[in-house]
């Protein structure tokens, strides 16, 4: 039987609502439309960014090639100072609790419509974790968030078929890369065959696992 990603998480995480209802949610949705995310990335020298507050957190778009030299290689997208040292593999990341505790850092290398949704993400992600949600679970919980506000207003979904993504991306070696994911992955939804694509920060983990080979070149 086919285990939907809301099944999954009300399985795992049965307390979310009671952290973040669907309304709490509509509210920082309300107030992340009010930010002005558009500010181009800024240059290695100058770092990062502020583009104003959510609530209690303070955000930034940062410099990606920045992030990735000082902080850690693998860093895409986004991330918080609640999961920073949770989110990637630790031989990536040069220095421990490398975002503060009250800052989001926006990757300035993505494309600015996608940066609400991002933040998002890493918005409600902080919240889950504060109140007590390891990481994978606060990761997913933040995952659900982000993809029903993508579909919402650009039509699109992050979830994808697990095993036609991997052979996208991986042709000739997909069952190695599948393999390895799957025995890595203690995450329940992979039952049904229907999963949120893994994150670039972690595809280029997994790939280099999988097959011994290195390089950027497992970024899609």
């Amino acid at each position: 039987m086919k285990v939907t990603f809301k099944e999954y998480i009300c399985e795992h995480a049965k307390h979310l609502s009671e952290i973040l209802d669907d309304d709490d949610i509509g509210h920082i949705w309300a107030e992340i439309e009010g930010l002005d995310l558009s500010v181009p990335e800024p240059s290695e020298k100058e770092q990062k960014t502020f583009v104003g507050n959510l609530r209690e957190k303070k955000v930034f778009v940062a410099n990606d090639n920045w992030v990735k030299l000082t902080y850690c290689n693998d860093y895409t997208e986004g991330s918080n100072g609640m999961a920073c040292n949770d989110a990637y593999d630790s031989d990536s990341i040069k220095e421990k609790d490398w975002i503060p505790k009250d800052e989001i850092w926006l990757s300035g290398a993505i494309e600015t419509k996608a940066r609400p949704f991002i933040l998002l993400h890493e918005y409600t992600e902080t919240q889950y974790m504060e109140a007590g949600l390891g990481y994978e679970d606060a990761h997913d919980a933040a995952d659900e968030a982000e993809d029903e506000y993508r579909a919402k207003f650009l039509g699109e979904s992050r979830f994808v078929s697990f095993h036609a993504f991997i052979g996208e991306q991986f042709p000739g070696m997909s069952k190695e890369v599948e393999a390895y994911y799957h025995r890595k992955n203690r995450n329940g939804r992979k039952k049904g065959g229907i999963m949120p694509k893994p994150p670039v920060r972690k595809m280029k983990g997994i790939a280099a696992r999988a097959t011994g080979k290195r390089g950027d070149s497992f970024f899609y």
